[in-house]
């Protein structure tokens, strides 16, 4: 059985004098999945307050030239929809093989390997599969988020490890990607979820340097669930739920 201090402790370890090479890592993989910070803010505002007339005069304009008023919205809802569907595109396509390449990167660093080339591993033959699995993990998680939140967060933690089992294995089955995942995760999620809880302290500090901590808290939380990972791996392969046909360990890619 696994606790969360010796998963803690393995990390560290397994950091130890590679913490430059993964704050990088994380970095650009942020970066590239669309993760970085500030990314998400406007560039364009309005400031109303140097003159009071302005929404005035703006819904007269508005009023004196419907037709122009109805083709503007109608530019603007056509650009949301594209942004929408373009970053849903990025995400199934670039981001979530660049997440799987990320997870990669923690369990080759456990061996000392591992480099800026990882996060591209994904994008080699079994691309497709792994946009596959990835895809109908967060399709499953979604659909049962419909129904209530509860269902949708339990969902999240039985598909916890589909990442990890692609970054493992890139041609293995989908289905049997989610099938593995959720025997690994049988009876563990609670634990994954005190897991991930137990980072709530560091995360309050990392917020409160106004998102700098985070930069050395990422690869500390990714090194201990590639820990957790591979306690889960190994107790799977020893109850015969999976095989190492199946999960062959990972190499310098």
């Amino acid at each position: 059985m696994w606790t969360s201090a010796q998963l803690k402790t393995n990390a560290k370890m397994a950091l130890n004098a590679r913490y430059g090479v993964a704050i990088l890592i994380s970095l650009i993989a942020g970066l590239l999945s669309g993760g970085s910070p500030g990314l998400g803010s406007s560039v364009f505002t309005f400031n109303f307050r140097g003159n009071q007339n302005n929404l005035g005069q703006m819904k007269d304009f508005f009023t004196q030239n419907g037709e122009f008023a109805g083709i503007l919205v109608a530019g603007v809802f056509g650009f949301v929809v594209l942004a929408a569907v373009a970053g849903t595109l990025f995400g199934i396509f670039v981001s979530a093989p660049i997440t799987v390449g990320h997870d990669r990167f923690y369990l080759q660093n456990r061996l000392g390997q591992g480099d800026v080339g990882t996060l591209f591993s994904a994008f080699h033959p079994g691309y497709l599969n792994v946009v596959k699995a990835v895809f109908l993990k967060n399709l499953y998680i979604f659909l049962w988020s419909l129904l209530f939140v509860i269902p949708g967060i339990i969902k999240t933690y039985e598909y916890y490890m589909v990442e990890y089992i692609l970054a493992e294995n890139p041609h293995i089955d989908a289905a049997r990607a989610l099938e593995i995942s959720r025997q690994m995760t049988n009876g563990q999620k609670l634990d994954i979820f005190l897991l991930g809880l137990s980072f709530i302290g560091w995360s309050i500090l990392s917020l409160m340097s106004c998102g700098i901590g985070f930069i050395f808290l990422v690869p500390y939380m990714q090194a201990t669930f590639a820990e957790l990972y591979t306690v889960l791996r190994q107790k799977a392969i020893t109850e015969g739920t999976v095989s190492f046909q199946e999960l062959t360990g990972v190499t310098a890619f």
